[in-house]
């Protein structure tokens, strides 16, 4: 049901959702597979043909990009949840939500793509021309950040309209910050610790550390006016790093039967304040090995207390 989540935003990433059901593509034809992935336009059509191994790699972006925006804002009215009743069904606006959920989506496809190539991932050929001087291929990441982004951004070329302007403005973002978090590492290679060749390559942070700097971007994020393919800022100053949005964000109060702490209740119940409940848990326990070759566990309950939203 990861579709759930992407179609609740009218952008590019909406319509690459069915990417998260992709498990493997090495027995099927390129064509045959972008030809069965609904939503996608001529050009991202073209490049999955052209390299159809590189869908499963965005596909996984994609999946990681929901559990990333998810933990970002666990404590959150709006909380990324795939399941309609929390929020989701609201956002059908150009907030900062979805200038988050495009920033984070596009970090994320590169980033994934970016570490399949550094795996061997078939189709990540090493482009000369942006080797380091000191040698080294950058871990083959120029190239999953051209196909990520000529791959993402796709969509929102085939319209000049406001709302295309502001979440490409958004995916470069995403784009720069995963580029600004990068750390360059170098080894010697020589024999008795000399350094005849020095190799460089360019090492991409944790997904974690990228959803961190994303989402304090979020909160300081701007909201513009988009006219004639071009964002009007309310200041002279540059916003090349902010995340923009067009319009207010609704306010997800949609949150009955959240599960909330006692810092956050007041906030994420919307003022329907909440109850104290009791959830069994139920876990392995008193394992013994039993010869040959076996583990038998006991199953043991347990109670926990939480705090849930009222209706």
């Amino acid at each position: 049901m990861l579709w759930i989540f992407f179609s609740l935003f009218p952008f590019s990433v909406a319509n690459i959702w069915n990417l998260g059901t992709i498990q493997s593509v090495g027995i099927i034809a390129g064509e045959l597979l972008c030809d069965n992935i609904p939503g996608l336009v001529t050009a991202q059509r073209r490049l999955c043909t052209r390299h159809p191994h590189l869908m499963q790699p965005i596909a996984i972006g994609i999946r990681n990009s929901i559990f990333e925006c998810q933990f970002q804002f666990r404590y959150e009215r709006w909380n990324c949840s795939l399941d309609w009743k929390f929020g989701g069904v609201s956002a059908l606006v150009v907030s900062r939500e979805s200038a988050f959920v495009h920033a984070i989506a596009s970090a994320s496809v590169l980033h994934t793509l970016s570490r399949s190539c550094d795996s061997g991932y078939p189709n990540c050929p090493c482009l000369h021309k942006y080797h380091y001087k000191e040698g080294g291929c950058s871990s083959s990441a120029t190239f999953a950040l051209r196909y990520g982004r000529k791959f993402i951004d796709a969509r929102e070329k085939v319209s000049k309209d406001a709302q295309s302007v502001i979440n490409l403005h958004n995916n470069r973002v995403g784009r720069r910050v995963l580029r600004q978090l990068q750390k360059k590492l170098c080894k010697c290679i020589g024999t008795s610790g000399s350094c005849i060749v020095r190799q460089c390559w360019k090492k991409n942070a944790p997904l974690r550390r990228i959803g961190q700097e994303l989402r304090a971007r979020y909160d300081k994020s701007k909201k513009v006016v988009a006219r004639d393919g071009k964002i009007i800022f309310g200041s002279s100053s540059s916003h090349r790093n902010d995340l923009i949005f067009l319009e207010n964000s609704p306010d997800y109060c949609s949150t009955s039967g959240r599960t909330c702490t006692l810092n956050n209740c007041d906030k994420l119940c919307c003022g329907r304040g909440f109850k104290l409940t009791k959830v069994e848990r139920k876990n392995k326990c008193n394992c013994i090995f039993k010869w040959c070759c076996e583990v038998v566990c006991e199953v043991c309950s347990s109670f926990q207390a939480q705090t849930v939203c009222n209706d």
